[in-house]
């Protein structure tokens, strides 16, 4: 373990990290802040993508039933799958989150988001072949979604350890 004295919120880093340690009996990099500009950079990126997904994903949660209409909305036969996916969708953006921001279980992380992000994509464009939706309406979400997912795989593949 580290033996920082660096304050946060008036505890030191050590006390942090062996919280931290308790909770998650594993190496974790919350003991050593990274020293170098790409390290920091790859540190932000990493951790605000991680907070954006946390964010999202409780904000879908907190508004469950109107966030599962919405996905149900238009998808035909599979609107029941959809409303159960709402509630799927939510949680792995919660869970891909806090492991990206906690910096663990990267596959875990990777999946739990890449499946969320993914399943945007393919739900969006579902909606004009099974609802009857214009093509042209679904677009800026899917197109968004892509940015999403670049930013993913960028933190994916090259925030290597």
């Amino acid at each position: 373990m580290n033996k920082s004295l660096v304050q946060i919120g008036g505890v030191t880093h050590t006390v942090l990290c062996f919280t931290l340690f308790l909770h998650f009996p594993m190496t974790v990099s919350c003991c050593s802040l990274p020293k170098d500009a790409k390290g920091v950079s790859t540190w932000v990126l990493r951790s605000t993508f991680g907070l954006a997904l946390v964010f999202i994903g409780v904000k879908h949660l907190m508004m469950v039933d109107s966030f599962a209409g919405f996905v149900a909305q238009d998808l035909g036969v599979l609107s029941p799958l959809g409303e159960l996916w709402a509630y799927v969708y939510s949680i792995l953006l919660v869970v891909g989150g806090v492991l990206f921001v906690l910096d663990i279980h990267r596959d875990k992380a990777a999946w739990a988001a890449g499946v969320a992000l993914g399943s945007i994509v393919v739900g969006m464009l579902l909606k004009p072949l099974l609802g009857g939706v214009e093509l042209g309406s679904v677009m800026p979400a899917v197109h968004n979604t892509w940015i999403w997912l670049l930013v993913y795989g960028y933190i994916v593949c090259c925030n290597s350890k």
